[in-house]
């Protein structure tokens, strides 16, 4: 699923797509996303994680597998619908679970890991391939592709335009980007 799309755990349909391949596109100093999400329907599935290999391109180089992060997505419960409305009440995608690599999955029920890619900013152009596995207690189940095309341009740390809301002196526009 892209970064997009809320993916609820239970009895909602999402707009996923069955791949064996994922393919993300960014510049350099950029993070871009997806979802994988896993939907067991014979059985529970215990310690559940994704393992991203090297990346790696046509001239050799490498995209370090420390660029690529998939923590679980965690859900919230909601028992009420809001003033402004919602399209569902009950459990809702929310945290980003950082802290943790893998999750149990109960039969019938989906759950999203998010791949975040990161690109360093000494990272050189071109195009990166490797492979996710899907592990389930540490045994292989499944493999995708994922390839990582990186721009040759850089994009600044901080965005040089004024934001309406923020809470962070990072968000800041910087001296030199006034």
């Amino acid at each position: 699923a892209t970064s997009m799309e809320k993916v609820l755990p239970r009895a909602v349909p999402v707009s996923i797509a069955v791949t064996n391949r994922f393919q993300v596109s960014a510049a350099r100093n950029e993070k871009e996303a997806f979802q994988v999400v896993v939907t067991p329907f014979a059985r529970d599935l215990k310690r559940v994680r994704l393992r991203v290999s090297d990346l790696v391109s046509e001239p050799g180089t490498s995209l370090p597998r420390k660029c690529v992060q998939s923590p679980p997505v965690g859900y919230v419960q909601t028992a009420a619908r809001p003033p402004y409305g919602t399209s569902h009440v009950g459990w809702w995608p929310d945290p980003i679970l950082d802290f943790m690599s893998e999750a149990d999955i109960a039969r019938g029920d989906a759950q999203a890991f998010w791949v975040r890619v990161r690109i360093p900013k000494n990272q050189p152009p071109g195009t990166y391939k490797g492979r996710i596995d899907l592990l389930v207690a540490e045994t292989a189940a499944c493999s995708f592709e994922l390839t990582v095309r990186v721009h040759p341009f850089t994009l600044p740390d901080a965005s040089p335009l004024p934001l309406a809301i923020t809470f962070a002196h990072h968000d800041f526009p910087q001296p030199e980007t006034k």
